[in-house]
């Protein structure tokens, strides 16, 4: 796959950086993702995703502008739109066998994400601690944990409603490891926890997540991640 000139033109700024390049944008443009949920943290991280180039953004819940939207603009202040394509989950163009490249579970609840064949990968999952007023967002790499086997303090009695702010830090940050892992830049091979307080505006490292046993055949729980 070549660049056209237009995409060179609308992808410069990361072009250029050395991480990147052509064949990176390429690669990019390649990926195809799922994001779950909806709020801010969903809506910003797919809209950074798109802005990037990513080839199909898979979304399971309508996104602002309207769920029949089908490209969101760049979160840059020329506001020019790339041609990467945002569709519903479960649409025909995605009703196939091929996975996806990361799974993005942004949704913050206790449930687990159906993900079927699992991600080439990994998962990014964002959860809530209630008790602690904690947001742990999760990197999971395929063959290590998932978001079946995984699980983050208590489970919260209330929902935890963060801040619209808190929320789309989230976002974000998901979004650029979902890039970092599709350009290989410091994937690591193993699981993190990385947590961010109320209040805070900083993303520290946690505990190793905790593990449960596998219904999807990830490695004994005993075994550390």
């Amino acid at each position: 796959m070549r660049l056209s000139d237009e995409q060179i033109e609308v992808y410069s700024r990361q072009i250029i950086l050395r991480e990147v390049g052509g064949t990176g944008q390429v690669a990019l443009g390649a990926a195809r993702v799922r994001v779950i949920g909806t709020g801010a943290a969903p809506e910003a991280c797919t809209s950074y995703l798109v802005g990037a180039g990513l080839g199909v953004v898979s979304v399971d819940a309508p996104l602002a502008g309207g769920a029949a939207a089908r490209t969101l603009p760049l979160p840059a202040p020329d506001r020019r739109t790339p041609d990467a394509a945002v569709e519903l989950a479960g649409a025909a163009a995605s009703a196939d066998d091929t996975p996806y490249d990361v799974l993005l579970d942004l949704d913050m609840a206790a449930g687990v994400a159906a993900a079927t064949p699992a991600p080439r990968l990994g998962a990014i999952v964002l959860r809530a601690d209630a008790r602690l007023d904690l947001l742990h967002l999760l990197l999971l790499p395929a063959g290590v944990a998932c978001v079946a086997c995984t699980r983050v303090g208590a489970p919260p009695q209330v929902p935890h409603r963060p801040s619209a702010i808190a929320a789309a830090s989230a976002g974000a940050l998901a979004a650029l490891t979902c890039c970092r892992w599709l350009l290989g830049i410091g994937f690591d091979t193993t699981a993190r926890d990385l947590v961010l307080a109320a209040g805070s505006a900083i993303w520290t490292d946690g505990a190793a997540p905790a593990r449960l046993r596998c219904p999807r055949g990830c490695p004994p729980p005993e075994q550390p991640v």
